[in-house]
């Protein structure tokens, strides 16, 4: 035993002088543990959006700092922005199966451990892998007893030692954290002097992520709990969705096209499909997941999509090719799962189509009452918006970005109306409802799958006709001009800026501009305003409406994405080809933009 020897009175003074003077760093948590504290240097650039912060896989390989900095600072302004009697707190950790997930998973793991009087205990789903849409679903579980996720994801973008990383946080209702918490986090990250990280020589650190569901480690002070990833998502659906209709639809012979695209939707898509409603195997495509998405890049589009869509019968335009297998339904999932992609057999169902048919078929989808309350992202078309109208339901037009939807399916929880249940969509093939805080790529399957099984005698072509019939087509399409230089496509958009107000060109063709504006969204529930959202413009063509919107991207990992949504109005029209039918569209906005001269682009990258 050591005995206790008395400090002298210098070393009391010494002590007196630490403690009254002022801390050095402007960190916004001091370390937890001496022991378990390192200096670092701070980082200027990790300024993560709602979506999370993505960045090239080699920055956060080349540099195991950058995520340890990311990670503190998160957690430190977690610390600020909790209550003193829930702290310490149960957090989710979980990844989308790309590359570095799994050391990035042990190296959290000691930061958390380091942090003890933040994080009491981590759940990692067993095999390190969960959908976000299930992570949403996890946290939202009173069973769970989880504040907050830190998910390790960069969505549809690529992935793989020279694709991209990312790192996503998701708030106490499942949903992804809000701007002002980003940007908390960026400020401490910018002045960040300190750090803790469990040293491995001192702890144990080592976690089996392929361990038994409930087994538990202790990594510094903080414990580890390998969890279900299935269980809570699950049941979310079954409570949602008429699982038994499903399962009837399944042992009759119909067959689907799953493309999981290698992604962590492929093994919550298998299990729900297959092992729960009985598709069998050969429905199932892409299903495993793999570090590198298996060289694809996991976007479901008609181009990344393309074994898919050609398997439906369909071109890389969406055009029926007469060719193509017998499948009820084709459906793909993106990289972590909340994105989605439908189409039948020769027919292919934009985003927007897409919501909305669900929106007019609810009651063939969801036994939890009528619809309320709708919402779509600016850039998407306004199919659903007839669809409200004419069923008398609360319409909302949103900036894009699922926080805002976020907000309005929380408006009761805030202090405002209710307006659940509530349907929403994006048109970067984002579905999603109420029962959960994000998209939810599986949900959308199993929302048209509902349809389906409601009218078995229907195919998905003859839904969409028989929707086009009863509200028109909205014609749309989208151009993506990937990896442009930022400066030029920041030029642009200020560039269509400056037309506001002023005389617009006119050259007397089918094409007549009758207006340029920007868009701005003032958040009905938070009163905050959102502004600059997008530029567009209005057109008459043919004395129909149609429009070009331009907006930049946020969700790549290098340079801007430019994005051109087409959209034009058809009441009697609807045979024609999306593509071909806005190609004039789109080569006038273009010129209009001087899109050449900003971006140097004359084509653009993908279109859907």
């Amino acid at each position: 035993m050591k005995s206790w020897i008395s400090p002298s009175p210098f070393t009391l003074l010494l002590l007196l002088m630490t403690l009254l003077s002022p801390p050095t760093s402007l960190s916004l948590s001091m370390p937890s543990t001496s022991r378990y504290s390192r200096p670092t240097t701070a980082y200027q650039d990790q300024r993560p959006g709602t979506s999370g912060l993505r960045k090239k896989t080699k920055i956060w390989t080349e540099d195991s700092m950058y995520l340890n900095n990311l990670i503190q600072s998160y957690l430190n302004v977690l610390s600020t922005n909790s209550s003193p009697s829930s702290k310490p707190l149960s957090i989710l950790l979980a990844s989308d199966g790309r590359y570095h997930s799994v050391p990035s998973i042990a190296q959290i793991s000691k930061i958390c451990g380091a942090n003890s009087d933040i994080v009491s205990t981590l759940h990692v789903p067993q095999n390190g892998v969960q959908s976000t849409p299930s992570c949403s679903s996890y946290i939202r579980s009173p069973k769970n007893d989880c504040s907050a996720a830190i998910i390790l994801t960069a969505s549809h973008n690529p992935g793989g030692p020279d694709a991209d990383f990312g790192v996503k946080f998701n708030g106490a209702r499942g949903e992804p954290v809000d701007e002002g918490f980003t940007e908390e986090v960026w400020e401490e990250s910018k002045r960040l002097t300190t750090l803790n990280i469990v040293d491995d020589d001192d702890d144990d650190v080592t976690i089996d992520l392929n361990a038994e569901v409930g087994t538990t480690y202790k990594v510094g002070g903080c414990k580890v709990v390998i969890v279900d990833p299935y269980e809570a998502y699950v049941s979310t659906l079954e409570k949602f969705f008429d699982f038994e209709l499903l399962k009837d639809y399944a042992s009759k012979g119909n067959r689907i096209l799953f493309d999981g695209m290698h992604g962590a939707g492929g093994p919550f898509g298998r299990r729900v499909l297959g092992d729960i409603l009985g598709f069998k195997d050969d429905c199932f495509m892409r299903c495993d997941t793999r570090e590198d998405f298996g060289g694809c890049h996991p976007d479901p589009n008609l181009t990344y999509g393309k074994e898919l869509v050609e398997r439906m019968g369909l071109d890389g335009k969406g055009r029926k090719t007469g060719k193509g297998e017998d499948f009820k339904l084709g459906a793909a999932n993106d990289g972590d799962g909340d994105r989605n992609l439908i189409c039948g057999k020769g027919v292919f169902v934009t985003p927007s189509d897409s919501l909305a048919v669900i929106a007019d078929r609810w009651e063939d989808i969801s036994s939890n009452g009528p619809l309320k309350g709708v919402a779509r992202s600016m850039p998407s078309s306004a199919a659903v918006d007839v669809v409200a109208e004419k069923k008398g339901v609360r319409n909302f037009v949103t900036p894009t970005g699922w926080k805002f939807f976020g907000n309005l399916m929380d408006s009761e929880v805030l202090g405002g109306e209710n307006f659940n249940p509530f349907l929403c969509g994006e048109e970067s093939f984002g579905t999603g409802s109420s029962h959960i805080r994000e998209k939810d790529g599986l949900w959308a399957v199993l929302a048209w799958l509902s349809i389906l099984a409601r009218s078995p005698s229907l195919t998905v072509e003859d839904v969409v006709n028989q929707h086009w019939e009863k509200y028109g087509r909205h014609y749309y399409a989208r151009y993506d001009y990937e990896e442009c230089g930022s400066d030029g496509a920041n030029k642009m958009m200020e560039n269509l800026r400056g037309m506001i107000g002023k005389a617009l060109p006119k050259d007397g063709g089918d094409y007549e501009l009758n207006k340029i504006e920007s868009f701005s969204y003032t958040d009905p529930v938070t009163k905050e305003v959102t502004a600059n959202q997008g530029m567009i413009l209005s057109f008459l063509v043919k004395d129909s409406p149609a429009r070009a919107v331009f907006r930049l991207s946020g969700t790549g990992s290098a340079g801007a994405t430019v994005r051109m949504y087409l959209e034009k109005y058809d009441g009697e029209n609807f045979g024609g080809n999306s593509q071909e039918e806005l190609k004039g569209l789109g080569e006038k906005a273009a010129e209009i933009a001087d899109l050449e001269r900003f971006t140097g682009r004359k084509e653009p990258t993908v279109i859907t």
